[in-house]
């Protein structure tokens, strides 16, 4: 499986946070990078056809995206196996966090 480094998959892309209201924290409408890869630095405007599919080094993959996709890491996370010791079912979320850093974050 190949999975590109890119704003589709970066930790650091999402709605950032632009006020409060009586029912919590309110977001702009469209995604952007937290290092401001996608805004002109002189403007502060959103820069027009910015291409988010293409690998970038200042990307820092998410968890949770990866999770989707990686069937590996998604089978570990989400199925519980049988700990005979305590009789019980245990997820291990721990072991997929440790496998998604050694796949993805070297």
């Amino acid at each position: 499986m190949n999975i590109i480094r890119n704003c589709e998959m970066c930790n650091l892309y999402y709605c950032q946070e632009v006020g409060d209201s009586d029912y919590g924290a309110t977001y702009e409408d469209e995604p952007s990078c937290q290092n401001e890869c996608d805004v002109d630095e002189y403007t502060g405007e959103h820069i027009k056809d910015f291409d988010r599919k293409i690998e970038r080094d200042c990307c820092k993959l998410n968890f949770w995206k990866i999770i989707e996709i990686d069937k590996e890491i998604e089978d570990m996370y989400y199925y519980a196996y049988y700990d005979e010791e305590n009789d019980e079912y245990v997820e291990d979320v721990d072991r997929a966090y440790a496998r998604f850093k050694e796949k993805y974050c070297k």
